[in-house]
């Protein structure tokens, strides 16, 4: 509305009258060709921060995957080996996925079952049994010796350090035997200051 005078006095018009130009309210207007850029300014900023996003997901991705701990086969669990029918007396046998050698001894060494940990106790590196070298300890003669490739650390059959710089017996793996099957649980290892015939599971 507006206020004129008329004769003097004030008379109220309101704005829609005839012959009075309405009244804007000032207010900022943004023009288009702005408005347009606003709105692509908006749109980069979405795409390059959602970018980021994935670019930081995907290395905290990468880095876990790399880092986080796991198992590699069946290490670190109970592995069933077979029945005892397939491991004879004086047998050694190498089990890959456990990283281990199921032997079974003869009588005058223990007549039991040991899984012995092929990793040497010296630094680490994976022992072969080699059949066809012998090897003494407390003058008894053993055919068939772990060497250890790294070092020369050796071993007799029971897993006791009889030469080179091993500093103790091979670690053992807790053997079961149920109904005629032996299992053995990987993730149990333990050291040994000396090998015992207690260490061997009797059958």
């Amino acid at each position: 509305m507006a206020i004129i005078y008329k004769d003097g006095k004030p008379v109220v018009v309101p704005s829609s009258e005839p012959g009075h130009a309405p009244v804007h309210e000032p207010h900022d207007e943004i023009p288009p060709a702005e408005q347009a850029g606003v709105s692509r300014r908006r749109f980069m900023r979405v795409v390059f921060l959602n970018s980021m996003g994935v670019f930081t997901l995907g290395a905290v991705g990468t880095f876990v995957v790399m880092f986080w701990p796991k198992k590699v086969g069946s290490f670190g669990s109970t592995i069933k080996v077979g029945d005892v029918s397939q491991f004879p007396p004086g047998t050694v046998t190498r089990i890959p996925e456990g990283r281990f050698y199921l032997v079974h001894t003869l009588p005058e060494q223990g007549g039991g079952l040991l899984a012995l940990y092929w990793k040497c106790v010296h630094l680490g590196c994976t022992v072969p049994w080699r059949d066809a070298e012998d090897g003494t300890y407390s003058g008894k003669t053993y055919k068939g010796i772990f060497r250890c490739p790294c070092h020369g650390s050796q071993y007799i059959i029971t897993g006791q350090n009889f030469a080179g710089p091993a500093p103790r017996p091979l670690d053992t793996m807790q053997v079961t035997v149920s109904g005629g099957q032996i299992s053995v649980n990987t993730g149990k290892i333990t050291k040994r200051e000396e090998a015992k015939p207690s260490d061997q599971v009797k059958i």
